[in-house]
């Protein structure tokens, strides 16, 4: 309970600093989307904001693997994959999770810290899905003029 009571503390006064930071750039003259935009970014560290983005773009990749289609590879380029050889490991380790996501069901007998732990399970589970599919869905492309552009899945696009 006093955790519970310190978390929630600590996120009411968070939104509190949001709050204000929101209205003091209205009052400076700022726009409603640009202020909504730039308070978090004032009061969220940017490595938290990067790790954000990061998950939001290894979904997107996640959304395109099961839709079939790859993220920028025009129809006259050539896409080159670079998968194959952790295709493998990437699996087993898919598989270690699940397995760990079924194992804590025989063996916390408490419903409440069984059910926060089958939460971040699944979740880690899709993001390792996330990941895998960022790096099919966004191959190398080589263009048409043989400009080459080398990525590794949503981490590095050059």
């Amino acid at each position: 309970m006093g955790a519970e009571a310190l978390v929630t503390t600590v996120l009411a006064g968070e939104a509190v600093v949001l709050w204000r930071l929101y209205a003091t750039g209205r009052r400076t003259g700022v726009g409603r989307r640009d202020a909504a935009g730039k308070s978090p970014h004032t009061l969220v560290p940017v490595v938290a904001c990067r790790l954000v983005a990061h998950e939001v773009r290894a979904l997107h990749g996640l959304g395109l693997w099961v839709l079939r289609r790859r993220h920028q590879v025009p129809d006259d380029a050539r896409a080159v994959a670079y998968t194959g050889p952790r295709t493998a490991m990437m699996y087993g380790l898919l598989f270690v999770s699940v397995i760990e996501t079924t194992l804590p069901a025989m063996v916390i007998p408490w419903p409440l810290v069984h059910a926060v732990l089958l939460v971040a399970d699944v979740y880690a589970v899709v993001l390792l899905l996330a990941l895998r599919a960022g790096c099919v869905v966004r191959p190398h492309v080589v263009g048409p003029d043989g400009s080459p552009r080398l990525r590794y899945g949503t981490l590095f696009d050059l």
